[in-house]
């Protein structure tokens, strides 16, 4: 805890600035639309706007990121592969910790972007949703995309990573290949 993780994340994705050196996503500079198109994100801790449904949020996402080919399939695609089919209509306030953190990953994925980055995706999660997001991550990884994740639950993550980094007091102490 505190070593800069989240820190991190939101400075690659634009909601930081690096106090020294700059960041890159695929050449582009973090933060620039172009660095972000190819971006998905997933937060530790996701807002939303309580009052919509989730299928109506993840639509709502779909248009603000100009997701143009087929939102509401991708959508329903997205709440089914995350056990959330059945309470798509519902508001998202009253949707469990659990649930949210399953409707930001649907979020994150919904322009099968290139780059994944979450920061504690199975945190607070029941082992049903663990699982769920598990198999995303490792189905993302094995189709090609990069997947930056940090967890504290590293057994977790050795299903689908191949390179680790330590991160002590903001700076990198040990990274390599598992």
């Amino acid at each position: 805890n505190g070593a800069g993780k989240s820190t991190t994340m939101r400075m690659l994705v634009g909601l930081a600035r690096p106090t020294e050196g700059k960041a890159y996503i695929d050449g582009e500079p973090a933060g620039t639309l172009e660095a972000t198109e190819k971006i998905g994100y997933a937060p530790q801790y996701p807002a939303f706007y309580e009052t919509m449904s989730g299928r109506d949020y993840l639509l709502y996402m779909a248009k603000v990121s100009d997701i143009d080919e087929a939102p509401a399939d991708r959508v329903d695609e997205l709440l089914e592969r995350f056990g959330l089919a059945a309470d798509a209509t519902q508001a998202i306030g009253g949707y469990s910790g659990g649930m949210q953190r399953r409707l930001s990953m649907a979020q994150a994925m919904l322009g099968d972007p290139e780059l994944f980055i979450l920061d504690e995706p199975t945190a607070a999660l029941d082992p049903e949703g663990r699982a769920a997001i598990i198999d995303a991550l490792e189905a993302l990884a094995d189709g090609g995309a990069t997947v930056f994740v940090s967890s504290h639950v590293l057994a977790e993550l050795e299903q689908f990573i191949d390179t680790v980094t330590i991160l002590r007091d903001g700076h990198v102490e040990s990274s390599g290949a598992i």
